[in-house]
């Protein structure tokens, strides 16, 4: 049991500091629209992969990690670059609350999408799956200054 939670353990500090990674390039570049839109590609890849592909078990373990890896490593730069573009402590607060519990939301609707009939393509959890990286590329592109 303990070995197993070791390796969870293991995979988090990746992910996490995969993330991490590109936020602070991000940060030191001051460049925060690509370091946004790299990792949503690779999160509509791997949900794209994923709704195309239902009996090949390794392709959809890689298109898993390609949907993780690019939801992950978007999250820290976007949920950043809200915070900057916020002026005052009160709408400062206020919007970084309103956004994280928005986030937040995704775990109370995922058990409603991928349900047990939809096994094992799962396409409507899928097809939302990729439709947030979609929109939050298009506000991106929206909000980003020309």
């Amino acid at each position: 049991m303990c070995e197993k939670n070791e390796r969870k353990r293991d995979q988090n500090r990746k992910r996490h500091s995969a993330s991490m990674i590109i936020a602070a390039f991000s940060d030191w570049l001051r460049l925060r629209y690509i370091f946004t839109m790299i990792p949503l590609t690779i999160a509509l890849t791997g949900y794209a992969i994923l709704i195309s592909t239902h009996h090949h078990v390794h392709t959809m373990y890689a298109a898993l990690f390609l949907a993780a890896v690019g939801n992950y490593c978007a999250m820290p730069v976007i949920v950043c670059w809200f915070n900057t573009n916020l002026s005052g402590h009160l709408r400062r607060s206020v919007g970084t609350a309103w956004q994280i519990g928005f986030g937040n939301i995704g775990g109370i609707i995922a058990p409603f999408l991928f349900l047990a009939k939809d096994a094992p393509g799962y396409h409507t959890g899928y097809s939302v799956g990729l439709s947030f990286p979609c929109i939050s590329a298009l506000a991106n592109t929206i909000v980003r200054p020309l």
